[in-house]
């Protein structure tokens, strides 16, 4: 998670951005936790287009905001 310390959702402005991890993924300890962190959340089987999420607000993206905010 190398953006996550760094992000601010554009939407709400908080510093709560997840990835977004597809496809069956083993319920092991590690993977309990960065769930409960808020460091994953799990996005069923079906891919989409969202990559990242806010955990406040919910707002999706498909790029980490820090990389959307190294173009402005």
């Amino acid at each position: 998670m190398k953006h996550q310390k760094h992000a601010v959702c554009p939407e709400c402005g908080q510093r709560q951005i997840a990835r977004v991890v597809y496809g069956r993924v083993p319920a092991t300890d590690e993977i309990k936790q960065a769930v409960d962190a808020g460091e994953i959340i799990l996005g069923g089987c079906f891919k989409r287009a969202t990559e990242w999420q806010c955990t406040a607000c919910g707002a999706e993206f498909f790029e980490h905001p820090a990389s959307l905010a190294d173009r402005t």
